[in-house]
């Protein structure tokens, strides 16, 4: 059941409320979130996951991706 919709143009993100505790294992886990004061340090590396496009002229994926990416709040910013 849908409690809320907030439709974003390009992040693509979803919550989930479960009904009960799921066990957690090496396949099932909770995904860790920077907290408000971590400090994201420009041109620290850091990984990214996902389905999304590869590159702006690219489709979606079916299978999950992982890339290794330079943190950059400037770009960060142009995109929110």
């Amino acid at each position: 059941r849908i409690s809320r919709l907030s439709p974003a143009p390009i992040h693509d993100l979803a919550l989930i409320k479960l009904a009960r505790p799921v066990p957690l294992t090496n396949l099932i886990n909770v995904a860790c979130l920077p907290t408000h004061s971590d400090q994201l340090q420009d041109g620290k590396l850091a990984f990214t996951a996902g389905w999304g496009h590869s590159s702006p002229s690219s489709t979606a994926v079916n299978v999950p991706r992982k890339a290794r990416i330079r943190i950059s709040p400037r770009a960060c910013r142009a995109l929110m």
